[in-house]
């Protein structure tokens, strides 16, 4: 069998466990995970039938393939021994299928393998067929190709050599079709010279994981017949009834997805898609005439009405299964043990409860949210913490959110080549991801992470790394970002009784140098940009509501006081400064008063205006703007614009007056309505035409007019 050296055992593993189909044999270099092969099993492929065969038979199975560990270890595999060679030869060798193909016609690979060779039901009159075929192409190529494949052969024939040396009673050899013409004596085929160094090849680990359809139509080293995986599925079950078999299963779940489809339509859908094949002068349907034959029928004629879900019902969601006890990857076991340990078994599996609710202050809920955290650093993508709003960072109570996909498994088992348990693989995958990384933000949820894991040794990596790039970085915005989650990791380290010291450190560098450097991150800016650093205070303001007797804070304010007065501030940036600066009495209110008779004079910019009330209101209540003066000022501002003035600045006054509550609103306009006299009303649509409006709800009356039934027993009532 063409399969990796390294095999044996797993072949015997696999004759000998409960097991679902696809599955994948792995090879892995323990000291070099980018060194790893998959070699995926569905149920309908000939490995697969002729290892299930051998098992219920006794009969022994050799690997001729070149081992797994001379492929990864070999950097000039791929290297070409092609020279001298026309570019239609070029094209044979390197995909001779899609070569035959196109010389018969067809566009698609996948069909013509399908249209020549599925229905085909003389079995050794076909090996005849495509031995012929191949070796014809293999001499028309002089027998040349590229290196890894010479290599292969060149090993394939040493085997199978050794095989027949045995002197078995019948022998038989599964190998890709290109591969016949060099493994048959006398075939013709020439044979290039190779001398093979095994001594080189790297000792690799193995296993068995669970595999998808969807990889298995991902895989490039599956072509033929997987581009659908679920209808070849059907071929192979039932070759004589594939068609309304495949049919069955789209039915189902189109019904799934609320598609009304009934079984008048299923029959149509099957008449028509034998028909296409005849018109196409084809033995029996392939997929592209069902898939034509249901967008005519089930889709009514329309492409997009099924063209969501026809992926799904080409590839499918079927995902494999291995006894767990059977799995040589430690990391699969003892995580599989956790998920029945905590009783997240319902959640590991699909249309599992979406969300897990933990009270920390409970013991086997704080050891569940160490394992969840785990995973989330394992990159499992299976489970997710909700975000929590700032006042809540630190507290007692986690949210979870799942969402399970066939994806976890192989995620799960690429991790446990990463290490041969749950702690080792998180430091290594860590040491991989963040040893040369910039991202500061995801260093901190990372670190975040780590520590509720409770995995202190996986700080001294992040932590260093994190305080290094703090340090350089010189994106405002970016070191602001990382207060957050650094902050949430002080509070939940301090609950739990856990040395922070280090994350402490960090922030104690980076918040007098986000400060220090605000001032002038803030003149001369466009007003995208300003928007970005009111996000940036409101951090900054988070910092200091946790921290409120932190040695920084007289520098925040003496910062923030200076800034608010200085021309060159963004006026939105100004605006937010005063009113952080009022609420947390930082300023006086006759200061204040100065800064509204300045920023409403005429001598004032009315867009430098406009924008400095968006920062005052900027994610804040209308509390200071109900003093007299305020709104004195403001209505005088307003009215003095001309009309052209006041539609350039009405969008950002609308989206400034729009964050506030209906109440406050409300009260302003009693107040304006107080010191002018007139009277306003607050309205939540507007009436471009009274006349017409006036026809309309007359006409709305009498429709709606309840229509007043005889009765019935006195008619004439």
């Amino acid at each position: 069998m063409e399969i990796p050296a390294e095999s044996v055992p797993l072949i015997r593993q696999l004759q000998s466990v409960t097991h679902q189909c696809p599955v994948a044999f792995v090879y892995y270099n323990p000291d070099n995970i980018r060194e790893t092969t998959y070699y995926p099993l569905a149920e309908y492929s000939p490995e697969y039938q002729a290892i299930v065969y051998a098992g219920e038979h006794q009969i022994a199975i050799h690997p001729l393939d070149i081992p797994a560990g001379l492929k990864t270890w070999h950097s000039d595999l791929e290297k070409s021994e092609t020279g001298g060679l026309s570019a239609d030869q070029h094209r044979m060798i390197n995909d001779p299928i899609a070569y035959l193909a196109r010389r018969s016609g067809y566009e698609d690979s996948e069909r013509w393998w399908e249209s020549y060779f599925e229905s085909w039901h003389d079995a050794l009159d076909l090996f005849d067929v495509i031995t012929e075929l191949m070796q014809q192409l293999r001499l028309q190529s002089a027998g040349l190709d590229d290196r890894e494949t010479i290599i292969r052969e060149h090993y394939m024939r040493k085997e199978l050599d050794l095989c027949i040396q045995k002197k078995p009673q019948r022998l038989a050899v599964i190998c890709g079709a290109w591969h016949v013409p060099a493994l048959i004596p006398d075939s013709g085929v020439p044979v290039p010279p190779m001398n093979i160094d095994l001594l080189s090849a790297k000792k690799m680990k193995t296993g068995i994981i669970p595999w998808t359809n969807r990889r298995l139509a991902l895989n490039a080293s599956y072509t033929a017949g997987i581009v659908a995986p679920q209808w070849s599925e059907c071929m192979f079950e039932n070759h004589s009834n594939a068609v309304n078999l495949w049919l069955t299963r789209a039915a189902r779940m189109m019904r799934e997805y609320g598609f009304d489809v009934n079984t008048a339509e299923l029959i149509d859908t099957a008449r028509l898609a034998t028909e296409l094949a005849l018109l196409r002068e084809l033995p029996t349907p392939g997929i592209m005439e069902l898939q034509d034959a249901c967008i005519t029928i089930l889709g009514k004629g329309d492409a997009s009405r099924i063209s969501l879900i026809m992926n799904e019902l080409l590839i499918g969601q079927r995902t494999g299964s291995i006894e767990i006890s059977a799995s040589t990857l430690s990391l699969v076991t003892e995580f599989k043990q956790q998920l029945k340990a905590f009783r997240l078994n319902k959640y590991w599996m699909e249309n599992s409860p979406e969300m897990l609710q933990l009270d920390l202050r409970k013991e086997k809920h704080l050891l569940i949210s160490r394992f969840l955290h785990q995973s989330t650093l394992l990159q499992l993508l299976w489970c997710e913490e909700e975000s929590v709003s700032a006042q809540a960072l630190g507290n007692f109570h986690e949210n979870w959110r799942f969402q399970w996909e066939p994806d976890c498994e192989i995620r799960l088992t690429e991790a446990a080549i990463e290490g041969s348990d749950i702690q080792t693989a998180i430091l290594k995958i860590s040491e991989r991801l963040w040893t040369e990384t910039k991202d500061l933000l995801a260093l901190g949820h990372w670190i975040n992470h780590g520590l509720k894991a409770d995995m202190p040794e996986l700080w001294n990596l992040i932590s260093t790394r994190l305080h290094d790039l703090s340090v350089s970085d010189n994106s405002l915005i970016d070191l602001a970002e990382l207060i957050r989650p650094l902050v949430s990791s002080i509070s939940y380290g301090n609950i739990h009784q856990m040395d922070v010291a280090q994350l402490e450190k960090i922030l104690d560098d980076i918040i007098p140098h986000i400060i220090l450097e605000f001032p002038s991150q803030s003149a001369q800016i466009k007003s995208d940009e300003a928007q970005k650093l009111l996000r940036c205070m409101d951090l900054i303001q988070s910092f200091f509501y946790h921290f409120s007797k932190n040695d920084h804070l007289d520098l925040w304010i003496s910062t923030l006081n200076l800034a608010s007065t200085q021309a060159n501030i963004h006026p939105k940036i100004r605006g937010r400064i005063w009113y952080l600066c009022l609420e947390q009495k930082w300023t006086s209110r006759e200061l204040f008063v100065v800064e509204l008779n300045h920023i409403f004079s005429k001598s004032a910019r009315i867009n430098d205006t406009a924008e400095w009330i968006e920062g005052f209101l900027h994610q804040s209540t209308g509390f200071y703007l109900f003093q007299e003066n305020a709104l004195e000022n403001m209505q005088h501002w307003i009215s003095a614009l001309e009309e052209q003035e006041f539609r350039e600045v009405l969008p950002v006054l609308r989206r400034s007056f729009g964050s506030l509550q209906m109440t406050e609103r409300q009260r302003i306009l009693r107040m304006i309505t107080r010191n002018t006299g007139k009277k306003i009303t607050l309205q939540t649509g507007r009436v471009l035409h009274p006349e017409r409006d006036a026809i309309i709800r007359k006409m709305l009356q009498r429709i709606l007019t309840p229509v007043v039934e005889p009765d019935a027993v006195n008619p004439d009532a």
